[in-house]
């Protein structure tokens, strides 16, 4: 089975926001990031629960993702202006 994207509503919020050029780099990004899902992050931070989150840069922008290997699927749950 392959792995699920789940993108949080704000993150899509803000996705919206993009003009589509940008909407399209981040949108490529976001297909490669499923089919590899143990993609690391530029760096790590912890979440209020203490799990490790990648946060990866793409364009000009923050991503910031964990992989739930159990249930096969990468949360992004943080977009951010770099």
């Amino acid at each position: 089975m392959d792995y699920r994207l789940a993108i949080d509503s704000e993150v899509l919020h803000f996705f919206l926001s993009l003009d589509e050029d940008e909407q399209a780099q981040i949108l490529r990004w976001f297909g490669k990031l499923k089919a590899l899902p143990f993609t690391r992050g530029r760096y790590t931070v912890l979440d209020s629960v203490g799990r490790d989150v990648e946060v990866s840069i793409v364009s000009s922008y923050l991503v910031y993702h964990w992989t739930d290997h159990a249930v096969k699927t990468v949360n992004v749950i943080g977009m951010e202006r770099a």
